[in-house]
């Protein structure tokens, strides 16, 4: 599966999750025009860092009402986690050295 498909194949899991969850065509539009006032690199880091804060945010609410010893839901959650802290401090990273690299093209 390349990028495309796994992205369209993505959204059209959202969507579905969208429609149980009662997301409207305007929030989703209202989002749109935020993400489109950042350039690439503000684009991933905003899509990740939106993606774990809901986590973070279920996470939370779950942990409340959990009780079971070998959870799913917490499994996943944990996952989540992992992958997404992965991938944000390696996005911090990236930004850190572009930084270093434009601050040193500069002297």
């Amino acid at each position: 599966m390349d990028v495309l498909e796994a992205l369209t194949d993505t959204i059209t899991r959202a969507d579905k999750a969208a429609d149980q969850f009662g997301v409207t065509p305007s929030q989703v539009a209202d989002s749109i025009r935020r993400v489109h006032a950042l350039d690439q690199h503000e684009r991933v880091a905003y899509a990740a860092g939106s993606v774990l804060g809901a986590i973070i945010d279920i996470a939370v609410t779950h942990r409340l009402d959990c009780r079971q010893e070998d959870c799913p839901t917490c499994t996943a959650i944990r996952d989540g986690l992992a992958a997404n802290l992965a991938s944000l401090r390696t996005l911090r990273t990236d930004a850190i050295e572009r930084r270093q690299a434009e601050g040193a093209s500069w002297r």
